[in-house]
């Protein structure tokens, strides 16, 4: 999780930032580098010029994440599953709909 005082959420559309919303937990990309392209892809940022995932710095904030995505540690704090991927956003009414991205095979 990014403690930053400036972390702003990574997500297209969410403006949410810690310094306005400071009880938001702010999460790092994943290190993993297939749960981090499901991050990318989940939220629909390519990394490339127009977007650098830098850790420490770009974070995706509590609010994309579904309750069974989380889970309560010893400690009493809330933490993200080791393989959860963003997928609530405005686009899909705060994941209520849910969209699921299918792909085309085609064998030639």
């Amino acid at each position: 999780t990014t403690r930053s005082r400036n972390c702003y959420c990574s997500v297209p559309q969410c403006s949410n930032n810690k310094k306005n919303i400071p009880y938001l937990r702010f999460h790092d990309f994943p290190a993993d580098a297939e749960t981090r392209a499901q991050w990318e892809t989940a939220i629909g940022r390519d990394e490339g010029p127009n977007f650098k995932i830098l850790h420490g710095s770009t974070s995706v904030c509590s609010q994309h994440f579904s309750s069974e995505e989380t889970y309560v540690s010893a400690s009493g704090r809330k933490k993200l599953k080791k393989k959860a991927v963003p997928s609530k956003y405005p686009w899909n009414d705060w994941g209520k709909g849910k969209m699921t991205v299918f792909k085309l095979v085609i064998n030639y």
